[in-house]
């Protein structure tokens, strides 16, 4: 089970969204009107700003009683409050604050952040000498020829050069080098987002923006 301080970090991340147990969701857009979608991140669409009014009443609309539908606002809002630590009342009246300042300013940042590190983890990269890719394509065909225990006839690097003579153990060696790279790469996105997340406490803006245009996320 993760502390509530775990869950608040998961939050903060401002990434895959999670439940009110810290459990990363996938939840698709078109998943999120669903009854399980909507309850699952009721929290969410409450820091958006839907009020308690309109809440209850979408939460009718899934069938759930009148007790039920007050249980699950209620739970909402409490881990709003005890677990995230968020004045949920002066963000819905968007005061200034670095609660708001977080929610207008830094989630594009993050939302950035994530794509970049998608975009890098799957960029081409360099392997004994030659320049392969790193796509999901070749990243499970590696893992398809690792489980089967056996040998591709050849691979191609990114200019689709065939390579010959690429055995089992070389598909280990390049799977292993782009999850290491993916771990360097995820080492760094964390600690950039942690940077950030300091600046953003200490209502330090100036130096957010400092760090995001250095960083070129702006």
């Amino acid at each position: 089970m993760l502390s509530n301080d775990e869950i608040k970090a998961r939050y903060f991340e401002f990434g895959t969204p999670i439940d009110r147990h810290g459990n990363y969701v996938n939840i698709l857009a078109k998943d999120d009107e669903t009854k399980q979608g909507y309850c699952t991140l009721l929290h969410y669409h409450l820091l958006n700003g839907v009020s308690d009014k309109a809440a209850l009443k979408k939460l009718r609309e899934y069938d759930l009683s009148e007790p039920e539908a007050a249980f699950t606002l209620r739970k909402a809002k409490e881990f709003i409050a005890d677990v995230l630590e968020l004045p949920l009342d002066e963000i819905r009246k968007g005061l200034t604050s670095t609660v708001n300042y977080l929610y207008q300013e830094i989630q594009p940042i993050y939302t950035r952040i994530n794509e970049r590190y998608e975009e890098q983890r799957h960029s081409n990269f360099m392997f004994q000498g030659v320049i392969l890719q790193a796509d999901e394509k070749s990243r499970s065909a590696l893992a398809s020829y690792i489980q089967a225990d056996t040998s591709p006839e050849y691979w191609l690097d990114s200019q689709n050069n065939r390579l010959e003579g690429f055995d089992l153990d070389a598909c280990k060696a390049v799977l292993a080098a782009i999850v290491q790279r993916d771990s360097q790469l995820h080492a760094a996105m964390t600690e950039l987002k942690r940077k950030i997340r300091t600046l953003a406490e200490k209502q330090d803006f100036t130096g957010i923006k400092s760090v995001a245009t250095e960083e070129g996320l702006l």
